[in-house]
């Protein structure tokens, strides 16, 4: 079962829709998924995740998964999350690895910028 919706718009960005919720019972297979889009070739992702209400440590395990592994293929990864997940990457300090932004058309003008490696 998959938990992401993948969304390719037309550009060299995949869009993936998260999850509502990313804990300890769902982060393996969202890492797992979000890897095999990047296996699939997108050379960037942008991760919906505006709609997730919550996410554990797990969760932000399994984003970080997705960063390492990008940048690794050479691409990059760029997020649009909700207030939860912010909160979680900030409390984390995690901000300065992390690319994440408060709307959906930041997370893509981010990804339409940063070169291929970049992030």
């Amino acid at each position: 079962m998959s938990l992401i919706e993948v969304f390719h718009p037309g550009s060299q960005w995949t869009i993936v829709r998260g999850p509502d919720e990313i804990d300890v019972a769902t982060s393996a297979a969202v890492a797992h998924q979000l890897r095999r889009v990047l296996d699939g070739g997108a050379p960037g992702l942008v991760v919906d995740l505006l709609g997730t209400r919550f996410c554990d440590c797990s969760g932000i395990r399994a984003l970080l998964a997705a960063h390492h592994h990008a940048r690794d293929l050479g691409a990059h990864v760029a997020l649009a999350a909700s207030c939860p997940v912010r909160r979680l990457v900030t409390l984390l300090r995690l901000e300065t690895l992390l690319s994440v932004h408060t709307d959906l058309e930041s997370a893509l003008v981010d990804a339409e910028r940063t070169p291929w490696g970049g992030g």
